[in-house]
């Protein structure tokens, strides 16, 4: 009868260091589709108003702050600086985008953040697929 060895190494240590490397990438990822959708959406929707709001749509990573600034908005607009390990922070704070989301007595919910994230789930996960497998 013949004899069979397995031989088992751990490389965890290496796909460890491999998504170390690769998170400042995905989460940018991440918040690339979500910036792009929500505002795809609300040009869609035309909700557009000064077009501060739609500036003022950025996201932030522990890596990086993304800004796309246009005349309309002033420099406390957008969300930046978040510290957490492997988030992403999307929105805006421009002090009336929660109405504008949320709806109010006098004017209809728009859910661009609900929407606009809804619909980046399937580009979100095609993205960080391709950077998982190497990818660009």
């Amino acid at each position: 009868m013949e004899t069979i060895q397995i031989k088992v190494e751990d490389n965890s240590n290496k796909v460890f260091d491999k998504l170390d490397t690769l998170t400042p990438l995905l989460l940018n990822a991440i918040g690339s589709e979500l910036y792009k959708s929500i505002t795809n959406f609300m040009t869609e929707d035309d909700i557009i108003d000064t077009r501060r709001l739609i500036g003022s749509i950025s996201y932030c990573t522990p890596f990086e702050n993304y800004k796309s600034p246009n005349l309309a908005n002033t420099s406390n607009d957008y969300v930046e600086n978040v510290k957490e390990k492997d988030t992403v922070l999307y929105g805006s704070n421009v002090e009336y985008a929660n109405y504008v989301e949320t709806g109010t007595s006098r004017q209809r919910a728009r859910k661009y953040l609900e929407t606009g994230t809804y619909r980046a789930l399937p580009e979100i996960k095609q993205a960080l697929t391709k950077l998982l497998k190497g990818e660009n």
